[in-house]
């Protein structure tokens, strides 16, 4: 039994591999083998019955703006390991200067990730 009360966007992918394996659905809180949570658990400690898809403590490093300042601090220390890594902007607080590189630099393609809100 998989425990779907928890889903966000993953709902129409879960409902399908639900349907496709034929496993069953519930969404009572506590009931299931299988929690899939949508969201970071903040109280780990009525999971214990559960197999969980999050891992405690890794929501930090999961969130964008967290994972880019972790980045950039590491290419800092080691450049030639991390120029892999392109050059990120955090909005709003580098707005300007992105402002000044669409305005100068029309023929890049810059990809923008918004915070879905967690």
């Amino acid at each position: 039994m998989i425990n779907t009360n928890a889903l966000r966007s993953e709902l129409a992918l879960m409902s399908l591999l639900i349907k496709k394996n034929k496993w069953k659905e519930v969404t009572k809180v506590y009931k299931g083998h299988i929690w899939w949570s949508g969201r970071h658990l903040k109280d780990w400690s009525n999971c214990s019955h559960y197999k969980v898809n999050r891992l405690p403590g890794l929501r930090e490093i999961c969130q964008k703006n967290n994972t880019q300042f972790v980045m950039d601090k590491f290419k800092s220390y080691y450049p030639d390991k991390f120029e892999f890594l392109p050059k990120s902007y955090k909005l709003p607080e580098d707005n300007d200067i992105m402002m000044e590189l669409l305005k100068n630099n029309k023929q890049k393609i810059y990809i923008a990730k918004p915070s879905i809100g967690n």
